[in-house]
């Protein structure tokens, strides 16, 4: 019966990794966020010159 449990070792690193991918996805949305909050106003600013 022991046989059939997965290895601890393996789940914790598994845990480890998805849990690393997420805190960067986080860190990711986070900056492309904060650089749109910059690039919009200068994106409507600059479509509102005269051609």
């Amino acid at each position: 019966m022991k046989k059939n449990l997965p290895d601890i070792r393996k789940v914790n690193k598994s845990v480890s990794d998805i849990t690393l991918v997420l805190k960067i996805d986080t860190q990711v949305d986070e900056i492309v966020l904060t650089t749109m909050s910059f690039v919009k106003p200068i994106q409507q600013h600059l479509l509102k010159l005269p051609k």
